[in-house]
């Protein structure tokens, strides 16, 4: 009978996490985790008491011990994230049509921040715009609207991370609120994940640390590999990397080269070449040397031919963008940080 009462109320919490309801959500994963240190418990206590394991008596009770309370800490997690949520779905079905439905909005917004602040929860937003001014390219196009103001409420509550995408690029950039300032002080960092369909097809992975930091790697879709251990024969399958960077290269020549039509042919293709290159490692977050590159021979023809343009200012702002790598981030917890 106990049996059947329990799996009434599984099919019920799981019809209800299946349902378009705002709660519960994502957060119910910590129930996962009571489970599996439940198992973990059950396993213990199995062992405890056995004679032929008495010599890990001590042991095993520390365990018992530990598992036992994060078992109950995801209990907690599970319904905190629950009330941490409820207030912020309803915020989101709020209008925002007049001046005055905006105002309560992000009044109603900011609050949700602040009690999940006050209660040591750590929020990470995550949107499609961009939250800084993170291109020479595409300088005000991608940013959201009232991106300062934001970024100072993020701030205000010492948000560790911003996740947006929009530029297609992959970007990693702490804000600064003023040049030179050091590591050991706070500023919200964004993280722009390109495009999968991109090369080279690159995912994030965020691990949150116990410590509170947060690490930001960027890993490349091992189609080939795949495609190898369940025995396709598609050798754009097998060697998806040259595949999908050599489509890259013939979709970008076509474009560019229409627009040096009036550039000689041999100089035209040391210019398209140059261009669909620097594109390539641009959007994969791979970093450019601007001393360099601005030395090469296809850059000198660019400047020669093409200075001022549009294309040639996006070549340029492609260059000066990318002197770093934007592929990994160490993110520390905040509060260990000083304030700007």
């Amino acid at each position: 009978m106990e049996g059947n009462v329990f799996m009434e109320q599984w099919n019920e919490y799981l019809e209800a996490l299946a349902s378009k309801a705002p709660t519960p959500g994502g957060g119910r994963a910590a129930v996962y985790g009571a489970i599996g240190t439940a198992l973990g418990e059950m396993v213990g206590n199995l062992t405890s008491g056995k004679k032929k394991f008495a010599i890990y008596e001590e042991d095993v009770q520390k365990i018992l011990a530990r598992l036992s309370e994060a078992r109950l800490d995801f209990i907690r997690l599970e319904k905190a994230d629950e009330q941490a949520f409820e207030p912020l779905s309803e915020v989101y079905r709020m209008k925002a049509e007049t001046k005055e439905e905006k105002t309560e909005k992000e009044e109603r917004m900011e609050e949700c921040l602040k009690e999940a602040y006050a209660e040591g929860i750590t929020v990470i937003p995550v949107g499609h715009h961009n939250l800084q001014r993170l291109s020479r390219v595409y300088v005000e196009e991608c940013v959201i609207e009232n991106c300062d103001e934001v970024l100072e409420l993020f701030e205000r509550y010492l948000t560790p991370v911003y996740f947006s995408g929009h530029l297609h690029t992959q970007k990693v950039m702490k804000h600064l609120t003023e040049p030179g300032m050091d590591s050991d002080t706070y500023g919200i960092w964004e993280i722009v994940s390109n495009s999968l369909i991109l090369p080279p097809c690159q995912y994030g992975t965020v691990t949150l640390n116990t410590d509170g930091s947060i690490d930001y790697l960027a890993k490349i879709v091992k189609v080939s590999s795949w495609a190898a251990a369940n025995g396709e024969t598609d050798e754009n399958l097998l060697d998806f990397s040259s595949y999908t960077e050599n489509y890259l290269q013939t979709v970008l020549k076509n474009q560019i080269a229409r627009k040096l039509e009036d550039v000689p042919k041999e100089l035209r293709e040391v210019m398209v070449d140059f261009y669909t290159d620097l594109y390539k490692d641009y959007y994969a977050g791979v970093p450019i040397s601007y001393s360099e590159k601005k030395n090469e021979f296809g850059y000198g023809l660019w400047v020669r031919y093409m200075d001022p343009s549009t294309e040639f200012r996006q070549l340029d702002g492609m260059m000066r963008d990318s002197i770093s790598a934007n592929n990994h981030a160490e993110i520390p917890n905040p509060i260990h940080l000083k304030r700007p």
